[in-house]
């Protein structure tokens, strides 16, 4: 953590490694809820507004349809998880409002938090219709004396004269905003801060752990911090892509406001690429990255997440004795380091690939590599290791690379034809037996084996290099699901016929949204690289029971298809367990497919900056394929 007197500190930024994935092990526990929360739909503002007073008695509140037409304060009494559904929920206050109204208000001990099971989904909170009206309005989501949680959805919001577009009002704080997924776009009114405090209020306690969001400040307030005349407060950002934007020349854009003492106590965990610019300049083209530290004033930074690489094998071709082309793809940009080796060379560790001199620049999507200088007829293997702008590594990648073979050919030049044999230690090609990859825990082998029998180990996670003890991607996790389906329904899925995703062309995540057992996270995008929760293995696994054995569900329908189990005792964490996966948890766990990580904790997702620093709650490749096969070995078969 960085604690600073020094004014506008956000000025310096630490670019911290990330800190060693937290090694989950898996215990034989099971517990769970004694209640599933209640739900209420609403679809005009009176049904709202009755569903978060104080006699409302849900805990989850989903739209039903847009609800555009609000023109008062709306008050949150009670804790309250808010799903746009993909619908929008607009607030305008009108210039004739009371003085000091905010669009929303969260009461003193309530959280609100915000998500979109569906995608699309948008709250719009302007505070004041006219801009650079001096009546003196509150923020447009005050956070003051409750917490705000944003999970997901598409949030805008505008606060009003001398107030933060989400935080404080004039001379408050800016309350408890934790920000963990969505987009978010906030702008502080006059003095206010994009995010954090009114004027005179400090940005309180804000923790970014993803998404991606942009925070301009007022005239004299932090993008994200203090209001003028205020301190930065508390801030913690450990992922997503920030972009913080100060309001003027004399306040920071991360840190304090104009007049303020001090930036607060700021800590930036992760690896980012940042970019930085001073007042009225468009931010720079090039990015930078390690750590950055600046005397000037800065009223513009904007930091991206840097994930770390995935190299996936496309192609191996060789032509000859001396060259061979091969293609591997790359999950983001970057630097690769390549070394051939000959077929006995299997000892091969990352700092001999790094330290071989063969730096070349790596883009995201697929990469080609020529080598001209294989003199070794037996040479049969390149190692690859990617590295991101920050110097984290990749998975070592190893391509093979097909022995050289001469045959006597028909031409007059001795040798002949050149010919690639694929399997030159063959002929007759033998049958190939597929095996699990040696990389996994001891205590998974049983299961491992009893998966490969049954065939829900998909051909992308049988890759004899592959470390299964790594977290599971979503779009690899689509392989796991859609095949554990296709053996407990006794079936074939075929791809969805249309693809409403833009990041993804993957045949196993087409095939997993045809049956709605995976979604986006939103219409358009999947994210297949994002690593997968354990309640969303839960929840995704639920999917494919449900689709298998209840006739007629969908995903659009799921609400209609309760599940008939005791559940157990809940788990310590539960409060920490999503509303959307909760019954999918404590489902899993009754039937003992997904087991508890000890100490009656289930390990749902990371919830602190300290769990997202360190991979908590992420499940394993091996872990995934043995809830699947567990899902298939301990439930029934499909209705007759």
């Amino acid at each position: 953590m960085i604690q600073s007197s020094a004014r506008k500190s956000i000025h310096r930024v630490l670019s911290l490694a990330l800190v060693p994935a937290i090694i989950l092990a898996m215990a034989v526990i099971w517990l769970p809820i004694t209640s599933l929360a209640s739900i209420v739909t609403v679809s005009t503002e009176s049904q709202l507004s009755a569903a978060v007073s104080k006699e409302g008695v849900d805990e989850y509140v989903e739209l039903g349809t847009d609800i555009d037409n609000i023109t008062a304060e709306l008050t949150i009494w009670r804790d309250i998880t808010l799903d746009l559904k993909g619908f929008s929920l607009t607030i305008i206050l009108e210039d004739s409002v009371a003085r000091n109204s905010n669009g929303i208000t969260i009461a003193p001990g309530v959280t609100l938090t915000i998500m979109d099971s569906i995608g699309g989904g948008q709250l719009n909170v302007t505070n004041g219709a006219s801009s650079g009206t001096f009546a003196g309005r509150g923020a447009a989501i005050n956070v003051t004396d409750g917490t705000l949680i944003i999970e997901g959805g598409i949030i805008k919001a505008r606060g009003g004269f001398n107030s933060a577009g989400i935080g404080g009002g004039s001379n408050v704080s800016g309350g408890v905003i934790t920000i963990n997924g969505g987009t978010v776009e906030a702008y502080g009114g006059f003095d206010g801060a994009g995010i954090g405090g009114g004027v005179g209020g400090n940005g309180g306690t804000i923790t970014i752990n993803g998404g991606t969001v942009e925070a301009t400040g007022g005239l004299n307030g932090a993008g994200i911090g203090g209001g003028a005349n205020s301190n930065g407060g508390v801030i913690t950002i450990s992922g997503g892509t920030i972009t913080a934007i100060a309001g003027g020349v004399n306040a920071a854009a991360i840190g304090e406001g104009s007049g303020g003492l001090n930036s607060g106590m700021i800590s930036i965990t992760g690896t980012y690429d940042y970019w930085v610019n001073t007042i009225n300049a468009d931010p720079g083209n090039e990015p930078t990255s390690g750590e950055f530290v600046c005397d000037n004033d800065l009223s513009y930074i904007k930091l991206v997440y840097l994930p770390t690489p995935v190299l996936t094998q496309v192609s191996s071709v060789r032509t000859s004795i001396s060259h061979a082309t091969v293609e591997f793809s790359s999950t983001i940009d970057g630097n690769y380091y390549y070394k051939v080796i000959g077929a006995a060379d299997t000892d091969l560790l990352v700092v001999d690939v790094v330290t071989s001199d063969t730096k070349v620049a790596m883009i995201a999507g697929e990469n080609t590599i020529s080598l001209n200088d294989l003199t070794d007829a037996d040479a049969r293997k390149i190692c690859i290791v990617g590295e991101n702008r920050g110097g984290a590594l990749s998975n070592v990648l190893i391509i093979n690379i097909s022995k050289h073979v001469e045959s006597s050919g028909s031409g007059t030049k001795p040798g002949g034809d050149i010919i690639v044999d694929p399997d030159p230690e063959a002929d007759p090609e033998p049958e190939v037996k597929v095996s699990i990859p040696e990389l996994h825990s001891i205590w998974a082998r049983e299961e491992l084996e009893r998966a490969l029998e049954l065939d829900i180990i998909p051909e992308s996670l049988l890759d004899p290099e592959i470390d299964l003890r790594r977290p599971i991607s979503r779009v690899e996790f689509a392989g796991v699901a859609i095949k554990a389906y296709e053996n407990l329904a006794d079936l074939i899925v075929l791809p969805a016929e249309e693809n409403p995703f833009t990041d993804t062309q993957d045949e196993d995540v087409l095939r997993a949204f045809s049956v709605g057992i995976m979604v986006g996270f939103s219409k358009t995008i999947f994210s297949p690289d994002t690593e997968l929760t354990r309640e969303q293995a839960a929840t995704a696994l639920t999917r494919v029971f449900k689709r298998a054995t209840m006739l007629g569900w969908s995903f659009e329908t799921d609400a209609d298809y309760p599940l008939e189990f005791t559940q157990p005792e809940p788990f310590d964490d539960d409060k920490d367990i999503s509303v959307w996966a909760r019954e999918s948890v404590y489902f899993m766990a009754a039937n003992e497919i997904i087991l508890g990580i000890g100490n009656n904790l289930f390990a749902p997702r990371a919830v602190t900056s300290v769990q997202q620093a360190a991979g908590y709650a992420i499940a394993t490749r091996e872990q995934a394929i043995l809830l699947a096969l567990r899902t298939i070995e301990n439930m029934g078969g499909p209705e007759e």
